[in-house]
């Protein structure tokens, strides 16, 4: 496959990415939105997020057989589908909660093809130099639509109703699905990025582990934050949106710049160290504000800001890192390992955050949330720097040469 057309090719894949994260997000606040205004209970209203995170979780799982046997094409495109076509049925059964579970069991299943599919795409349609660059741009179109579209979702369905919302967000879907068609007929398990050097099994193990903990503890504090900073007046509850918008906007920023200095530098010591002192920082300015300092709201958007751009920096070089700690034909693996690690623990941060602040409070809720950080991000990294370094002696002056 030619540049050109390579280049083409991710254009397509972030196109797609933009529609899907965008449907997802329309319908992603309304669902619990839906079973509470029917006298479900706020557990039952939480289940939904719950139920369609497990179904995203089991799909993922099976999504590398899937990519093996039928390649990218018919995976994205059933993924796209089935989280946009069920939305359909959020207006006949709105006011039925079995009926909404449901729908976010089959959207799930959707989700989780689609991630893991998308994720696994960048390393077949660019060369190793502009891997980074690639993931950044995916990954700037998947936070700005989660950003804008999270938004849109609720004001569409506080000022029109359930029916716009699952009308845009079944559109959105469906041209994704059809874009499919601008991916290659036959691309999984083709000649993809070749690698300069090959680790050993027991470093290529190590390294796919670590990186792993690694994202499990970023997205905890990220489940921990976005599960309590709606309930903190920073000093108004209403300004939790705000927050949290401002969490997203940095998420783009964060992965367009990890991918800019991966791109033009070839030591990359210090790539995971800054987005961690970056989310470290915005959670203690997050719990800082939580105290009801004074220009408390100011203080948290600073913190959302940092721990944003932090997140997105992480997210950013632990994908990289996972597809290089693995052979091509083990991308849609490795891909999948990365999106569950995510997901999982945005799910463990929530509840653990929650239980921590039931007992204790917000602010040292937050403060778990840099504990998280540092002990489950910044340690493991290190550690892995360290000993690739000791296993790949003169790659520094390798990379150099190459530039």
């Amino acid at each position: 496959m030619s540049r050109q057309l390579r280049m083409s090719t991710l254009s397509v894949v972030i196109f797609i990415v933009s529609n899907i994260f965008g449907s997802w997000a329309l319908v992603f606040p309304v669902t619990p939105l839906l079973v509470s205004t029917v006298g479900g209970s706020r557990f039952t209203a939480g289940a939904t997020t719950g139920v369609f995170m497990a179904a995203t979780i089991v799909a993922q799982l099976a999504t590398p057989a899937l990519l093996r046997r039928y390649d990218f094409r018919p995976v994205v495109a059933s993924g796209c589908l089935l989280l946009g076509l069920p939305c359909l049925a959020l207006v006949p059964w709105s006011d039925n909660i079995t009926a909404l579970m449901m729908i976010s069991v089959v959207r799930g299943v959707g989700f989780g093809l689609v991630t893991v599919a998308c994720s696994a795409l960048p390393p077949y349609l660019v060369s190793k130099d502009r891997l980074s660059r690639a993931i950044a741009a995916q990954g700037m179109a998947n936070a700005g639509s989660q950003t804008v579209f999270l938004l849109v979702g609720l004001q569409l369905y506080q000022s029109v109703g359930i029916v716009a919302v699952s009308t845009l967000a079944t559109a959105m879907a469906t041209t994704a699905a059809m874009a499919v068609l601008g991916l290659p007929q036959r691309l999984y398990g083709s000649s993809g990025r070749q690698f300069e050097y090959v680790p050993t099994q027991g470093a290529l193990r190590r390294q796919f582990v670590l990186v792993n903990v690694a994202v499990v503890g970023i997205a905890s504090a990220y489940g921990g934050l976005s599960a309590l900073i709606p309930l903190v007046d920073y000093p108004q509850s209403a300004h939790a949106g705000v927050i949290l918008a401002a969490i997203g906007g940095a998420v783009v920023a964060g992965r367009f710049a990890a991918g800019r200095y991966a791109h033009r530098t070839a030591d990359h010591r210090l790539t995971v160290q800054i987005g961690v002192f970056a989310a470290v920082v915005g959670t203690v300015c997050l719990c800082v504000a939580a105290l009801g300092v004074n220009a408390a709201l100011a203080v948290a958007l600073i913190g959302g800001v940092a721990f944003g751009f932090g997140l997105g920096w992480v997210q950013n070089v632990t994908l990289v890192r996972i597809f290089d700690s693995v052979p091509p034909h083990r991308v849609g693996f490795a891909s999948a390992a990365w999106n569950i690690s995510m997901d999982a623990g945005i799910g463990l941060g929530s509840t653990t955050m929650g239980a921590v602040a039931d007992h204790s409070g917000y602010s040292s809720a937050l403060l778990v949330s840099t504990v998280a950080i540092v002990l489950t991000v910044a340690l493991p990294l290190a550690l892995q720097q360290s000993r690739k370094r000791q296993d790949r002696p003169g790659l520094r002056e390798e990379q150099a040469n190459q530039l």
